[in-house]
């Protein structure tokens, strides 16, 4: 199964809004990553 591949602006504002607070949880509910991704 090949990985998905994620384009650098959707990392950059998971990474910014897990900055402002929001947890690695409410992230992965809210996007679609998996558990391996979230830490």
């Amino acid at each position: 199964m090949k990985a998905k591949r994620y384009s650098t602006e959707f990392k950059s504002s998971i990474v910014a809004l897990h900055n402002e607070g929001r947890s690695a949880n409410s992230l992965a509910n809210e996007y679609p990553f998996g558990y391996a991704n979230r830490h």
